[in-house]
């Protein structure tokens, strides 16, 4: 009778086992990967990774993910801080532009300014989805051609996860779903239905899974990058005391005829009548303007003359003392592209953040006349 007992009750534990056994059996669920548009055209989204978690272990990875999001939030607001600063900058430097010429150290501004609103506007961008999906296990399987997939799931409740993305326009769409099942329903549509909608959304599901109230973690401070700011302001400098000097007073010779300036140029003249005729230019480029050597090229190059060697530098381009310290004058002769004879005059003057570069290029007999009155041109200039 004792042994009966025995035998009963270890039968009635396997059968308790059993009946737990099956209640976490495994369930295939089937489904399909697939978003509608505007245009009611249904897209199925083939090579779709397709995540199996169980609530547990999603809980767990939502609480990382959290994390991770809030961290990579700090470097967000800070760089969409650095934006807020940057578009204030821009926006005093477009008040400095005068109305005719360029100033080089303003315009070099700009160029860097659209070149760290690049880098920032990738920094400020915030993707919670991209860090979910890299603490993931490995996808349980990839949707066919037609969207289609099929998993196991067990009895308790489990989360089917997938993140796709297409071209639209040339603007590249995300889409992510994270459905629970418990595998009692066979078939499973991730689609326009159940598709999270925005970021938003995605941190809202998350903080629930995770069992956080409010923003909690998630909240970032706006940081202030104090090297940014510095930068910005030591900008600010720099261009003032571009503008500021742009134009320095000078007296014109009144046979020179004001020209509305080209790009780079603070000033510009024609001399002469007929076919005997000359321009004068101005223009103010920061620090040196470049090397000596490849300014001096630059020059024989605009006469149809040949590279001076290393050697030759110094002697085309001497010291030119009667206009102050670092001052130098280049002279040369030649002929412009269509095989007409020319001469040039060159005088590179210091000043400040720059250097000044007084060009008179033209017809041999007015550049030999005109020289004098350049220099003198020069002189009367207060830089």
């Amino acid at each position: 009778m004792r042994m009966w007992k025995q035998a009963q009750a270890l039968g009635l534990s396997l059968l308790f086992m059993a009946v737990l056994s099956g209640c976490q059996r495994e369930h295939s669920v089937t489904g399909q990967v697939f978003v509608v548009t505007k245009g009611r055209e249904n897209v199925k989204l083939g090579l779709v990774a397709v995540h199996v978690v169980d609530d547990e272990a999603f809980s767990k990875i939502a609480r990382k993910a959290l994390l991770a999001h809030a961290v990579a939030n700090v470097k967000v607001t800070e760089a969409k801080a650095n934006l807020t600063t940057l578009a204030a900058l821009e926006q005093d430097l477009n008040k400095l532009k005068p109305a005719g010429g360029a100033v080089p150290i303003l315009d070099n501004l700009m160029v860097e300014i659209e070149e760290r609103r690049s880098e920032l506007q990738a920094k400020a961008k915030s993707d919670v989805s991209e860090l979910l999906f890299k603490l993931l296990p490995s996808e349980a399987t990839k949707t066919d051609a037609d969207g289609q997939f099929t998993v196991k799931v067990s009895g308790a409740r489990t989360w089917l996860l997938a993140r796709a993305s297409r071209t639209v326009v040339g603007n590249d769409e995300t889409y992510v779903w994270m459905q629970p099942t418990d595998g009692k329903s066979p078939k499973l549509l991730l689609a326009n239905d159940n598709l999270l909608p925005n970021e938003t959304a995605m941190l809202e599901v998350l903080r629930r899974i995770a069992g956080l109230t409010g923003e909690g973690i998630l909240q970032a401070p706006r940081i202030q990058d104090s090297d940014f700011t510095s930068w910005a302001n030591e900008a600010r400098k720099r261009a003032n005391a571009a503008v500021a000097e742009r134009q320095p007073n000078w007296t014109v010779p009144v046979h020179w005829k004001q020209q509305v300036p080209g790009a780079m140029q603070a000033a510009k003249y024609a001399i002469g009548d007929g076919e005997a005729l000359a321009e004068v230019s101005v223009v103010l480029l920061g620090g040196m303007g470049g090397a000596l050597k490849a300014n001096l090229n630059r020059w024989r190059n605009q006469l149809s003359l040949p590279a001076a060697a290393e050697s030759e530098v110094e002697k085309q381009a001497p010291p030119f003392p009667a206009l102050g310290p670092g001052a130098r004058i280049v002279e040369l002769t030649g002929s412009t592209g269509e095989g007409t004879p020319a001469d040039m005059v060159v005088l590179l003057v210091p000043s400040g953040s720059g250097t000044w570069f007084y060009k008179l290029m033209g017809a041999k007999s007015v550049v030999a006349k005109e020289k004098d009155a350049l220099v003198a041109f020069v002189k009367t200039a207060k830089h």
